[in-house]
């Protein structure tokens, strides 16, 4: 029996809009499926709090902003580091797992937010085993797959100790703190004795403060802090009345890397109340360049005048006896990524007409540190390298420096029972050398002990850094311990000696080219033979005369020319051809398609 075959413009229509339901129900069904997905997708891993990580030696001081110990009590606005140690040898460790810490009510992290490394020491080597997330008061650590990879290689060890730097923002009279380690709270000791004091109300001189600086800050925030009373001693033709209006004249000068931030609204003038008075927790905006703010302590101005890194700012009213008062403004970072460069040292001064200067620096470095446990009769060091010099904001990020380390052991090393002497003992057995990385922006602890009464000497190639310099040149390594210049010290027991090593980058300065020819050739000749001989031979008759030469009579063509040309001769038509084939077939299928329906 014959099959029926229906008409071919039916049966395809029909087949083509089941076709296409079809399609379009199974991309529905995936794009379901896909909505059901791309929240597990999107959403970031949840780390898991492993409770058999033991964080413990919760420990405060008073520091500075590099990290160096500071002895006393804190106050409101000071700096603070908190030390604890890691111990996830018993916890079955993998990784995902995390650990965290709240800070209370009395702390901030002094750099927020921010991510920090966290590495153990593996092999003489630091190795980076997680990054710990810092918020305004949370701490979070958590392990990366590294953890995986010691583990199967047979290493145990995870433990460390850590310090990460705090801000203090608020006051007490007790003598502890309250802290969360994996949702338990744990008291820790406050700094000193008398809790946190408030900050001292006394009547303010000349000052420069410049706001800490991180890793994704796009400013800094300058203060000039200076008593009415002091600036009128000084000057002398200032009226401290809180009745007559007089001007003060303040001349600011930034170093290289920042420029001024010009928005007018940007500089303020603030009252801080009174020096015998309570210090207060907030200042009062009296005006900013635009005009007068706030006029309850009577009208102010603040005007700015900005040539290129100086500022000569003018600030005019009814001075208060006893008031101290802010100049508040910012300035933005140049560098390519417009952010902090790591290890950079941000300079600001100001001066006032008799010549009296105030100055600070400010500069990114990390905020959270990874230590070295030490044990009793071990010490260490942490170096922190900063750059300096014109150039210094050009260098690149994460730009790293090999520094030699040479040492002297007051014995023979045989003498310390579980120390082994790092990288290259000499055959005396007391002497020996090693080397680390100094990376610029970062305090890098030394991957290891050396017994108490060792002399460190250390010493560093520029030619070393890593990427190499590019349109700069790096100067000579200067070492700094404490306050004093130099490249060597003494170990000290179950403590870690802070070095600074810095490095002065210079642009390179581009040669002039004295005598530029932009013609090479003054006298081209475009013709080599002006007279050339068709027939070089004139006694030979040509064999033909009424037909001239090819060659003489078209130039030949570039190599691959004909080529080129040829194909696109014959390529246009045909594309034209085609076109209307299939303009005229989509016509013709068309009106078909409206005919028979």
């Amino acid at each position: 029996m014959r099959e029926f075959t229906p008409p071919v413009g039916r049966i395809s229509g029909t087949r083509t809009r089941r076709r296409a339901d079809a399609v379009l129900l199974a991309l529905l069904t995936a794009l379901a499926s896909l909505a059901l997905v791309l929240p597990g997708l999107s959403a970031p891993a949840r780390a898991d709090v492993n409770t058999g990580i033991k964080v413990t030696d919760l420990t405060l001081t008073k520091s500075d902003k590099t990290g160096a110990d500071l002895e006393g009590p804190v106050k409101v606005k000071d700096i603070a580091k908190l030390s604890f140690t890691w111990d996830a040898t018993g916890a079955n460790l993998k990784s995902g797992d995390s650990f965290s810490i709240g800070l209370g009510d009395y702390f901030t992290n002094l750099v927020e937010p921010q991510t920090a490394s966290m590495a153990v020491t593996y092999n003489g080597q630091v190795t980076e085993v997680g990054t710990c997330t810092l918020d305004k008061t949370t701490a979070t650590c958590t392990f990366n797959d590294k953890i995986d990879e010691l583990k199967a290689a047979g290493f145990t060890s995870f433990k460390g100790t850590t310090s990460a730097l705090l801000l203090v923002v608020a006051q007490t009279t007790s003598e502890t703190t309250q802290m969360t380690v994996n949702g338990n709270a744990v008291d820790v000791d406050l700094p000193g004795t008398g809790g946190i004091r408030p900050h001292d109300p006394v009547e303010w001189h000349m000052s420069k403060v410049g706001s800490v600086i991180g890793e994704n800050s796009r400013n800094i925030y300058w203060e000039i802090d200076f008593g009415a009373d002091y600036i009128a001693k000084q000057l002398g033709d200032v009226t401290v009345d809180g009745k007559t209006d007089s001007t003060i004249v303040f001349t600011d000068t930034l170093g290289e890397g920042s420029t001024f931030v010009t928005d007018p609204a940007s500089w303020q003038l603030q009252y801080w109340g009174q020096a015998n008075g309570e210090f207060p927790d907030k200042g009062v905006t009296l005006a900013d360049g635009n005009g007068v703010v706030d006029g309850s302590q009577g009208k102010f101005t603040v005007t700015p005048t900005i040539e290129g890194n100086t500022a000569t700012i003018s600030v005019t009213g009814p001075f208060k006896p006893g008031a101290n008062y802010r100049i508040y403004y910012q300035s933005a970072f140049t560098s390519e990524t417009g952010t902090a460069t790591p290890g950079f040292s941000y300079e600001n001064k100001v001066s006032i007409p008799n010549g009296e200067e105030a100055s600070n620096s400010q500069s990114y470095t990390s905020t959270f540190n990874v230590s070295v446990e030490m044990a009793a009769g071990f010490g260490g060091f942490n170096l922190l390298k900063q750059a300096d010099g014109d150039a210094a904001n050009k260098v690149a990020e994460g730009t790293a420096f090999d520094v030699t380390v040479n040492y002297v052991l007051p014995n023979e090393a045989g003498t310390y029972q579980g120390w082994q002497a790092p990288g290259t003992l000499n055959p005396d057995n007391k002497t020996g050398t090693t080397t680390m990385k100094a990376e610029l922006g970062k305090a890098v602890a030394y991957p290891g002990t050396f017994p108490a009464g060792t002399k460190i000497t250390l010493s560093e190639d520029p030619a070393s850094a890593s990427p190499a310099a590019n349109g700069y040149t790096w100067g000579e390594p200067v070492f700094t311990v404490g306050e004093t210049k130099t490249d060597t010290f003494t170990v000290e027991d179950q403590k870690a000696t802070a070095v600074t090593l810095t490095n002065t980058a210079t642009l390179t300065p581009v040669p002039p080219n004295p005598e530029p020819n932009p013609n090479p050739n003054p006298n081209p000749n475009p013709n080599p033979n002006p007279d050339p001989n068709p027939n070089p031979n004139p006694a030979a008759p040509s064999p033909t005369t009424s037909s001239p030469s090819p060659a003489a009579s078209s130039p030949s063509p570039r190599p691959g020319n004909s080529l080129a040309s040829t194909g696109a001769s014959v390529l246009v038509p045909l594309l034209v051809a085609g076109a209307a084939l299939l303009g005229g077939g989509a016509l013709m299928l068309r009106r078909r398609r409206s005919t028979r329906a």
